[in-house]
């Protein structure tokens, strides 16, 4: 089981898509409708590789796809390890959109804004914990 990784990322979800903003570096990832139904389930305590094989006995392109999508957050470190009890079901709605021939496990990073967003003026860095906080609220003193 995986959960977001919320030291080093901010993920807002809008409309049916995610994006996913890695505060160390300022990259961030867009994350497809398709995409977003996988990364639904897995935050919320589905099994990502049970997702996979019920994709990939749909439809062997797409579960290529989600496999690779998963690799992909696991890799730029959006998902770490996590020990939940159970794995929970995926429910039908984000089922439907996965086995859905419609769109694609889209999963683009970019950095062409990376540095307006690392040079936020509404927020410092606090040397401690690496979190945000606003501006004059640091908890800790350097």
């Amino acid at each position: 089981m995986y959960v977001l990784n919320d030291h080093l990322f901010i993920a807002e979800k809008f409309d049916d898509d995610y994006v996913l903003l890695n505060t160390l570096s300022g990259k961030y990832y867009d994350v497809s409708e398709k995409a977003a139904a996988m990364l639904d389930e897995v935050l919320a305590g589905a099994d990502p590789l049970r997702i996979i094989e019920d994709v990939f006995a749909f439809d062997a392109a797409s579960g290529k796809e989600a496999h690779a999508f998963l690799e992909s957050l696991i890799n730029e470190q959006v998902l770490i390890p996590s020990s939940p009890p159970a794995p929970v079901a995926v429910q039908p709605a984000s089922m439907d959109k996965l086995l859905s021939h419609e769109g694609t496990f889209v999963f683009g990073g970019f950095e062409d804004i990376a540095e307006l967003l690392l040079a936020d003026p509404v927020h410092d860095i606090d040397p401690l914990t690496g979190k945000m906080t606003p501006i004059g609220n640091s908890a800790s003193v350097v």
